[in-house]
């Protein structure tokens, strides 16, 4: 006879053991839409082979009442969600487009209407889009990508990107500081925060991973277009990118913009250089209609004089950036 197989040991948690602390599920952001209905978070799972995670969205009830739900799917995953004010969902993958023909894509931005229904591309472009950000209570969007050095708006983007990858070129040619960020190689592009408008034209229209404007090569727009084709209603209307963050004083890093509820301005942190290749931020207002930005917040420490820091300090203390006040019998040492 033959000893009974013994039965695999569930562990008392998933601290108890290695394997089953790396499949929990990892969640990341919560996206809120504008009327507080629906929650939207992203959640990473393991993949096949157990080697990765692959991301997907969620939807969540916020009364806790219905159980989750999964929204989208696909080994490339999703990411980065964001309601806009009519109730769509805006996300990023670099899955393929159904609609496309492109062997190797690029993270895209993507839509799911608010009445439900396939999610389909709205935006892509050489280099991808990073992410997305929504205003609450107007049809305002901006998103987060890379654009080139060199390149003022996204038909140069298109056009050096194509240039590089005709001569296959994937060096990087690091002018200034820094130029590794963990175990990741900073450049050539650099990120940059755009306003998404509606419309199409030579120099701004939708641009799509081979370069294209609006299907149009950049050296074929100047012709007359066409009149477009009849098509469905679920056509979307082509977007284009306005950049807003040209001539920092220093490289954006992860730039995270915060709209405004009426999509009037953005508020971004930006870098700003200083001595021995040291930075510190600096908060700006970028109005999304006319790109003007004005800086609200740029405290430099090192240069605070005693005047100011008498201003700023509190009366009882005679912490201070600056010259310490002249002693008084009321002072108190700092500890």
């Amino acid at each position: 006879m033959t000893a009974p197989a013994s039965q695999p040991r569930t562990p008392a948690s998933v601290f108890h053991d290695l394997d089953h602390y790396v499949a929990v599920p990892r969640l990341s952001g919560l996206a809120l839409s504008p009327d507080g209905s629906r929650l939207v978070t992203t959640v990473a799972t393991l993949n096949r082979k157990g080697t990765g995670y692959a991301s997907a969205l969620w939807e969540v009830d916020p009364t806790g009442r219905q159980q989750a739900h999964r929204l989208t799917r696909s080994s490339k995953g999703e990411s980065g969600a964001a309601f806009a004010a009519n109730g769509d969902l805006y996300f990023t993958s670099s899955r393929p487009d159904p609609d496309g023909d492109d062997d190797s894509p690029t993270p895209a931005l993507w839509l799911i209407p608010a009445r439900g229904g396939e999610a389909r591309v709205v935006l892509s472009r050489p280099g991808g889009v990073g992410g997305v950000r929504c205003a609450r209570d107007a049809d305002r969007t901006v998103v987060t990508a890379d654009l080139f050095p060199g390149a003022a708006d996204e038909e140069q983007h298109a056009a050096l990107a194509k240039a590089r990858k005709d001569a296959g070129v994937d060096a990087i040619l690091h002018s200034g500081y820094p130029v590794r960020f963990w175990d990741s190689d900073l450049g050539p592009a650099r990120p940059h925060v755009f306003a998404v408008e509606q419309g199409a034209g030579p120099s701004s229209g939708a641009v799509d991973a081979h370069g294209e404007v609006d299907g149009v090569h950049p050296h074929e727009s100047e012709e007359e277009a066409a009149a477009p084709l009849p098509g469905t209603v679920d056509r979307s209307p082509a977007l284009r990118l306005r950049l807003l963050t040209a001539d920092l004083p220093a490289p954006l890093h992860e730039p995270s913009p915060v709209l405004s509820p009426d999509g009037t301005f953005a508020l971004l942190s930006i870098p700003v250089p200083q001595r021995g290749a040291d930075l510190r931020s600096a908060l700006v207002r970028i109005d999304l209609a006319s790109g003007e930005r004005r800086t609200l917040i740029d405290r430099d420490a090192s240069r605070s004089t005693p005047a100011r820091s008498a201003r700023t300090a509190p009366a009882r203390s005679s912490c201070s950036t600056g010259s310490p006040p002249r002693p008084t019998r009321r002072s108190r040492s700092c500890t």
